[in-house]
């Protein structure tokens, strides 16, 4: 067999894709330069430094990151393009995280190196480098790539595989999050319509200027509001005068009517300094400032009124 000379590649040779094979994943301790060994017709023994080596590796790792990156994001952007149109969004979702699910169930140790951490760069050549840099620089400036699965080697592809399906299943989450404060709004906002209709608010002269559609948007305000306002506005409509007038006989027990339906303290007192706040000098201006808002009603009324929806939080 004949041994040809030592060749001395160096970072650029691998940048320009000089270097065709797999680069080793280290350098022997106490080593500054890397035997790299190739078979072919005749056995060549190339020689880097580990200067070169470590300039190298660090581009390899930078290629894998970041094609991993943008791999899960395409992923994840075909499946919200199909997702917002799919009639039955749960279904779809549950069904895609279901077949990740077991994918990664059938082959656990596939499972077991993306856990692990394990990542294969060492075979990324330098055009596959500026591919991916290439890819970013588009992806960075907001266009459309459509990646259909492209990875650099088969460990990547699990490890996009197995990211996407973590951020299938976070995204599952936040709608189940989303939907339990839905319930909780829809829950609070029934309660106040209930209690309101029995007190006869919706039999107030300025509520009963409203179309019904715009009564249900009043409640949703009031409901949406932080405590202030909402003293503010049933003021403002004359509920609390028409609560003393017809209903309670003192003020202790109205507050805490009022403070049950806001879901306020039980005695009913940041009621009554909220109140107290707008018929005379509030005993606290920093703590109770439903005064603040009375303008801010006046207004969101009147919107309501003429039909230009105010929005539920001002």
């Amino acid at each position: 067999m004949i041994m040809k000379n030592k060749i001395k590649y160096t970072f650029e040779d691998w940048f320009n894709d000089k270097i065709d094979y797999r680069i080793p994943g280290e350098i022997p301790e106490g080593k500054n330069e890397l035997f790299i060994f190739f078979k072919g017709e005749d056995l060549f023994r190339q020689l880097m430094t580990k200067q070169d080596y470590e300039q190298v590796r660090k581009h390899q790792q930078v290629a894998y990151d970041t094609a991993l990156e943008m791999i899960v994001n395409d992923y994840v952007r075909n499946f919200q393009e199909i997702y917002d149109y799919s009639l039955n969004k749960a279904e779809y979702l549950n069904n895609e995280i279901r077949m990740l699910q077991e994918f990664f169930d059938k082959d656990l140790y596939r499972k077991k190196n993306v856990l692990a951490g394990f990542k294969d760069w060492s075979c990324i050549k330098g055009d596959e480098y500026q591919k991916v840099m290439k890819l970013k620089a588009l992806f960075d400036s907001g266009k459309s790539l459509k990646l259909k699965g492209w990875t650099l080697n088969e460990n990547m592809k699990m490890t996009a595989f197995y990211k996407y399906l973590q951020r299938l299943i976070e995204f599952r989450e936040q709608l189940k999050k989303q939907g339990e404060q839905i319930k909780i709004k829809q829950t609070n906002t029934e309660k106040i319509k209930d209690g309101f209709n029995e007190y006869g608010f919706f039999d107030l002269p300025m509520v009963k200027q409203l179309t019904n559609g715009n009564k249900k948007k009043l409640i949703e305000i009031i409901s949406s509001n932080k405590l202030p306002y909402k003293i503010a506005m049933i003021n403002y409509l004359g509920f609390i005068k028409h609560l003393d007038e017809e209903y309670f006989t003192t003020y202790n027990e109205r507050n805490k009517k009022i403070s049950k339906w806001f879901n306020s303290d039980k005695d009913g007192r940041a009621v009554r300094g909220y109140i107290n706040s707008l018929n005379s000098e509030p005993e606290n201006k920093n703590r109770y400032t439903a005064y603040l808002y009375k303008e801010t009603v006046q207004t969101d009324y009147q919107k309501l009124k003429k039909g230009v929806l105010p929005p539920c939080c001002p």
